[in-house]
């Protein structure tokens, strides 16, 4: 009898900890990276232009952020959920920009409606300088065409390459 009331006794410790998550089922914290919402953004394209970007509200679980430019604004909408990073422009889908877990050999479709539009995480833990600062974990993914985008924990994208050539960078946060 006492042998079974001690099963018993392991039996129902094991099963509260396994339920409430711990030790059992202790899931590990990952980064976010989406937007700051409290920053506002500044980007310049390699011809010299630039783009500002400020956020606007939270819509069903979306990030809504106002673009300028010098051809005006436009909006576009962020998210994150346990599988992908994504962006929305206006009156489109969801473009899948990072895949979680982030690691090394990570790909994914990114859903543009292109075939074979494959990115692929070649790259963690990258210092990546911008004019906006030294970012020490970049994560690098690489599309096709030698387009390469790095994207910061709880910054986002900070720069994008193509052929090696810096095209589109982040160039101050307020």
């Amino acid at each position: 009898m006492r042998k079974f009331l001690i099963l018993a006794i392991i039996h129902i410790l094991a099963g509260y900890f396994t339920m409430a998550g711990f030790p059992a089922q202790a899931k590990e914290k990952r980064e976010s990276y989406l937007p700051d919402t409290s920053l506002t953004y500044v980007y310049k394209h390699k011809d010299g232009t630039t783009e500002t970007f400020t956020f606007d509200q939270m819509h069903e679980g979306w990030q809504e952020w106002t673009v300028t430019d010098s051809k005006g604004t436009r909006r576009i909408a962020f998210m994150e959920n346990e599988e992908f990073l994504m962006h929305a422009p206006p009156e489109s889908s969801a473009i899948m920009d990072l895949q979680f877990p982030v690691k090394t050999g990570q790909f994914w479709d990114r859903n543009t409606g292109q075939e074979n539009d494959i990115s692929s995480i070649t790259g963690v833990n990258m210092p990546i300088k911008t004019p906006a600062g030294l970012f020490k974990k970049a994560v690098e993914v690489t599309e096709k065409g030698g387009y390469k985008k790095y994207y910061a924990p709880n910054i986002g994208l900070i720069q994008t390459t193509h052929n090696d050539q810096v095209i589109y960078q982040l160039t101050q946060l307020k």
